[in-house]
């Protein structure tokens, strides 16, 4: 049977597949995604012989077909039979393509004019439509095709033989063209359905969208309110606070910083407890009140009274005004800051006094200032009578930077005593000297002094300490120069006493009494120039050779002249005549101790110490890196690494400055055996060895890490006993002469010294030690460790802009092929810029840290073929958690850096579970590590990859884009720069891109959602309005004209003038109102040829600062222009007429009680100049006063609006303004 014999076919196919498929054992069976790889001629060849074996006679074979390849294609036609009836046949056509049986073969019917047309309808209907079908699962379908022909033709057999009418052609053609609707009518409704999803998906995603934007404008408009609102801030007591009674409410905000380093922010203190009183001012102490409650941080408020006693109204108003134009200046510029200088946290100057605040003619001055915990320089003199000449140097040095600050912001101190220069404990332990009162005090002192008298006579010091210039003046200018003078009598009494000013008449019998040696005796004399003009500025005095060198105070006295001065037994004294035993020999001149004053230790290792010095010559402070070591065959492997420091140049990189050499006698409880090795070993070494050792560095030729790959290198500890005898070459201080490679003269008798040298230590030879000394550029001690335990995740923008700084640090490094070794948050150090900013600092590059594994070691473990997943943790879980978790390589470390970043703080073994975790072969990340971004998550993995060929280089991480882009980068200052220039060639391309955004649908929309439309009765109204006030110009004689609606920004406006920008760039308006257009084109106007009287109805815009659709207002202007001053009068009367008339013309104004405010510019401006108002604020000074009584905006709220740094009215002049009672 056909049937039978078509499962045969398909038997015997699949048995020759098996057979192919033994030939490889483990293939799996022929599925269709592997019928690709079958031989389709062999295939084919196999169907054709079970098709011939099968059909017999039905099947015949064509040979002459060809393909466009000219390959031979199989073609072969089949005569397919009905089962129960032979007469009901057709002839098929097959042609086998290439690709056969993925794509169905050609087809042709044949020898089917016996058949009804219908019949031949569905059979050609099969042909096209079935093939294509079973091409979907490429298998053998010539035997399919054939026998679905056949059940076709047996269909019509079976029919006519039971006598049953087939449908005709046409009806069979009708069935088919139903269905085709019937299909394509579910193809349209599944279109519309989806079209319908769409729709509905899109509203929901506008909807969406609109909200958002919605949201953003009632957010815009709410910051807008609060912006121009006056400051409510929070940290205002609660009503039953006990400290009431002694609040201090200032009209701005202060901020400070606690001890930990938390930034506070308050309006009020309280708290007052006296602290010390003074000729003018009490000082009290406060507590600032937080929005938790009164905070800890202790702060001074210093209060003076001033009266106005005697003096002349309008002078003792200007020294007020200039007072708090002082203060105001010291609070909020910024450029007014430095380190040894106290701040202006804020101040309040308001009329009365605390006792009567209604007093007249008196006001009081509030001052918030840091607390010196320490005191004032004057109660520590008084308690020690004088300090170290070491401390002497080191406050005179800060001090005088402070002085030279100020200086160079044009501001003169102008009461400096040792009352004023105040000790602050600093957050490391440090006390600092700092400069206060600067630029104000001497204000209070002249505000509160009726009549000036001679300065400085209340003290029982004499005239001749007084600067000469101010000297019996009775209107004493204090300059530059005077607080030269004041500061030098600071000077001698931090090295005398307080004392000093009654026991010597002046300064010049200060220095014929005393012996001073020949460098203060210059310092002194310069401070105490007779000439102001000879004075020299306070940077020439931080030069002098006193502070620059370790000069004593005075010459050795005679016992008699040290008796009568018990309190100078102390001070540094200088021998008269120095004597040397010919015996011995001179003692070694350490360049160190010549060129620097060492100030504290930073931090002692295994390599030795790190020190906070002073040099001496230039009064900076430096970071002396002291790398201690015993074995001398190391010193070259360290001047290896040491040169390539040198080549260090980047702002986030700790800078290295310089480098020597010194040697220094090793004291041991042994020390007098000596052994012939030694000896021997001493000699040997004696041509590298030198007390002085200047290090000059050439060009690097190879890439060297921070610590040589060679683990011979050992380093000792730094022991406390450094003052054991040291050896020197020469007996001459020329070790020291030469700061940077000055030149090789005196190389040669250094030379030879140096031999003779050699012969003299052969007898007796003791151990000795070398000494790195490495100077850098000192940090504070601050570091990223520091930023991370407090908080710093919640800082997403700090955090890439920390992170950034240290990859694009880490890439000048590894760019000169330096490798760091230590990378941890400790030794990543944060140091500030004069804006407050932090800024990273990569320090500390473990030169000579033990203990780490090398590079070389890693690579190497890594690329072993018996890799250890565990080789990271297995090295470094040996040591403890700090280092071990930072060891290099550098990017690896900087992953776990960058997680502790992103990362909550994390304590003991917190820490060390969560970074275990992330340090497994499969990084594990905390449950909750939820970033603000996805790119964090991203970078954090990526630098943790065990496989450190997969690790991303720090250049790579800085052009990956994964970085958000800083607003400082070039690029975009570029930008910003071509916005800003016209002339720029990028100008109009930037302006025709921002012109060629498309309309956002959701703002489109959202741009007048809320606008509304009048009604009928309202429009009706506003007609018949217009058409009286039209009737009642029209009687006066005037003509409508139109106004210009849109001109160039004027200054004349605020903030809320509607602006915009045309394709050229021109910064344009709206109609603020219908003043300015009509004034521009009058201007612009001949005298002749302009109308006297004008009116014109018009709209008039404000922007809601909300990024919508701005607020619309109608508005009329009657105007009356002339050239004739002569008839202003007339001219004003009758502008009165006019608005009396239209009073008059509406019923309902007139029943109402109405007040009338008739202004004038030039009174206005009369009244800011009489009240002290600047120029700059009096536009925005306008602008809070034309708020006055609108929506509840009390004087109360005007006063601090008017007080704000926006606008910057004085107290004095708000009080002031306030007289002439705006409505």
């Amino acid at each position: 049977m056909p049937w039978q014999a078509s499962g045969s076919l398909k038997r015997a196919v699949n048995k020759d597949s098996t057979s192919d498929d033994a030939s490889f054992p483990g293939l799996k069976p022929t599925t269709p995604d592997a019928t690709a790889k079958i031989e389709y001629e062999e295939l084919q060849k196999n169907e054709l012989l079970a098709l011939e074996a099968i059909y017999g006679d039905d099947f015949v074979m064509h040979t002459n077909a060809h393909s466009a390849w000219k390959k031979t294609e199989p073609s072969f036609d089949v005569r397919v039979k009905a089962s129960t009836d032979g007469d009901f046949a057709a002839t098929v056509g097959f042609v086998l393509t290439a690709t056969y049986p993925r794509t169905p073969p050609l087809l042709t019917l044949k020898d089917v004019s016996d058949l009804r047309e219908a019949t031949q309808f569905k059979i050609q209907k099969f042909i096209d439509t079935e093939p294509r079908e079973f091409a979907k699962e490429p298998q053998e379908m010539v035997d399919r095709i054939v026998e679905g022909i056949r059940d076709i033709l047996e269909d019509a057999a079976q029919a006519e033989a039971s006598g049953k009418q087939l449908p005709s052609l046409e009806e069979e053609r009708e069935q088919h063209e139903a269905q085709l609707a019937l299909l394509a009518q579910k193809q349209k409704e599944e279109e519309e359905r989806k079209k319908l999803q769409e729709t509905k998906e899109e509203e929901r995603v506008m909807s969406e969208m609109l909200q958002l934007q919605i949201d953003r404008q009632r957010q815009k408009a709410k910051e807008s309110r609060v912006s121009r609102r006056p400051n409510t801030m929070s940290g205002q007591p609660s009503d039953n606070s006990a400290a009431d009674s002694e609040q201090v409410d200032f009209d701005q905000l202060c901020s400070t910083t606690d001890k930990d380093g938390n930034s506070l922010t308050f309006r009020s203190v309280a708290g007052k407890c006296h602290l010390q009183q003074g000729r003018v001012t009490v000082v009290y102490t406060v507590r600032p009140i937080l929005a938790n409650g009164q905070g800890n941080l202790t702060l001074a408020l210093k209060e003076a009274t001033l009266r106005s006693g005697g003096k002349d109204a309008k002078e003792f108003k200007k020294q007020l005004q200039s007072l708090e134009s002082r203060l105001q200046d010291l609070k909020t510029m910024r450029r007014i800051h430095h380190r040894h200088l106290v701040d202006v946290l804020d101040f309040k100057v308001e009329s009365g006094t605390p006792a009567d605040p209604m007093a007249a003619h008196a006001w009081t001055v509030s001052i918030l200032m840091p607390m010196a915990e320490k005191g004032s320089l004057e109660e520590l003199l008084e308690l020690a009578g004088h300090l170290e000449i070491g401390k002497v140097r080191s406050w005179t040095r800060d001090l005088l930077d402070a002085l030279n600050f100020l200086h160079n912001q044009n501001i003169a101190h102008q009461d400096i005593h040792p009352r004023n220069v105040v000790l602050f404990r600093e957050s490391r332990g440090e006390i600092v000297p700092k400069l206060s009162d600067a630029w104000y005090q001497r204000e209070i002192h002249s505000a509160s002094t009726p009549k000036p008298g001679l300065p400085g006579l209340s003290s029982a010091k004499s005239a001749y300490w007084l600067p000469p210039e101010i000297a019996g003046q009775s209107k004493p200018q204090y300059t530059y120069k005077t607080d030269i003078w004041e500061f030098g009598i600071v000077f001698v009494q931090m090295i005398f006493g307080l004392d000093v000013l009654q026991k010597y008449s002046s300064p010049r019998n200060l220095m014929e009494s005393l012996t001073l040696s020949q460098s203060l005796q210059e310092l002194v004399s310069r401070f105490f120039k007779d000439d102001k003009q000879k004075r020299p500025r306070p940077f020439e005095l931080g030069s002098s050779e006193f502070l620059a060198t370790d000069a004593p105070v005075l010459h050795e006295e005679s016992p008699a002249t040290v008796s009568t001065t018990p309190s100078l037994t102390s001070l540094h004294v200088l021998p008269a005549k120095l004597r040397r035993d010919s015996t011995t020999r001179g003692a070694v001149i350490s360049r160190y101790t010549e060129d620097f004053v060492e100030e504290g230790r930073l931090g002692k290792g295994g390599f030795g110490e790190v020190v906070k010095a002073r040099k001496k010559l230039d009064g900076q402070i430096y970071a002396i890196k002291k790398v201690t070591q015993r074995s001398h065959a190391s010193l070259t492997e360290i001047l290896k690494e040491v040169r390539l420091l040198s080549q260090l140049s980047h702002p986030a990189v700790v800078r290295y400055y310089n480098t020597w050499v010194e040697e220094v006698a090793d004291v041991t409880d042994n020390e007098g055996d000596t052994s012939s090795d030694d000896l021997i070993e001493e000699k040997t070494r004696e041509t590298a060895e030198s007390a002085g050792i200047d290090i000059q560095f050439a060009a690097s030729t190879g890439g060297l890490d921070f610590m040589s790959s060679n683990a011979a290198i050992e380093f000792g500890y730094d022991d406390d006993s450094e003052d054991g005898e040291s050896y020197d070459d020469s007996d001459d201080d020329s070790s020291s002469a030469d700061e940077a490679g000055a030149g090789n003269r005196g190389h040669l008798s250094a030379d030879r010294e140096r031999q003779a040298h050699i012969l003299k230590r052969a007898r007796y030879q003791r151990p000795y030690r070398t000494i790195l000394y490495i100077s850098m550029e000192y940090c504070e001690k601050r570091t990223l460790r520091d930023l991370i335990s407090r908080g710093l995740y919640k800082a997403t923008a700090e955090i890439w802009r920390l992170f950034r700084q240290i990859l694009e640090g880490l890439a000048h490094i590894h760019g000169l092929s330096i490798v760091h070794r230590d990378l941890k948050p400790e030794n990543i150090f944060i140091s500030s810029s004069i804006e407050g900013v932090d800024n990273i600092k990569i320090g500390d590059f473990g030169l000579a840290t033990s203990g780490q594994f090398s590079v070389d070691k890693i690579a190497n473990s890594s690329s072993s073929n018996t890799t250890n997943d565990d080789s990271l943790e297995s090295v470094d879980m040996t040591r403890s958690i700090g280092t071990a978790y930072y060891s290099a390589p550098e990017m690896y470390s900087l992953g776990i850096i960058f997680f502790e970043m992103c990362y909550q703080p994390m304590l003991g073994m917190q820490k060390a579970d969560v970074i275990g975790q992330l340090r497994q072969t499969k990084p594990v990340l905390p449950s909750d590590f939820k970033p603000a971004e996805k790119t964090q998550t991203e970078i954090i993995l990526s630098l943790v990859n065990h496989n450190p060929k997969e690790r991303p280089s720090s250049a790579d991480l800085l052009k990956s884009g994964k970085l958000p882009v800083q607003m400082e980068s070039e690029t975009i200052r570029r930008t910003l720069a071509g916005l800003a220039d016209p002339s720029s060639p990028y100008y109009r391309k930037m302006l025709s891109t921002l012109f060629a955004r498309p309309v956002d649908a959701a703002k489109d929309y959202a741009w007048d959602m809320f606008a509304s439309i009048p009604n009928a009765e309202e429009l009706l109204n506003q007609g018949l309005v217009k058409s009286i006030l039209h009737s009642i110009f029209r009687h006066h004689g005037a003509l409508e004209m139109p106004r210009t609606s849109i001109y160039p920004r004027s200054s004349h406006y605020g903030d809320n003038v509607v602006q915009l920008l045309d394709p050229n760039g021109t910064v344009l308006q709206l109609p603020y109102d219908l003043t300015m257009g009509n004034a521009r084109m009058i201007a612009k106007q001949s005298a002749g040829s302009v109308p006297q009287r004008t009116f014109s109805f018009s709209c008039v815009y404000r922007d809601k600062q909300d990024t919508g659709q701005p607020t619309m207002f109608g508005e009329v202007d009657f105007d009356i222009v002339t050239t004739d001053a002569l008839d202003l009068a007339l001219k004003e009367a009758e502008v009165l007429k006019v608005l009396d008339e239209i009073i008059h013309a509406f019923p309902s104004l007139s029943q109402s009680q109405m007040c009338f405010h008739v202004g004038h510019s030039d009174l206005l401006q009369i009244i800011f100049e009489h009240c002290g108002v600047e120029k700059a604020s009096r536009r925005l000074a306008a602008d809070a006063l034309s708020r006055l009584n609108i929506h509840n905006h009390t004087w109360q709220k005007v006063r601090i609006e008017l007080r704000s740094p926006a606008v910057g009215v004085s107290a004095t002049s708000v009080d002031e303004l306030q007289k002439f009672d705006f409505r």
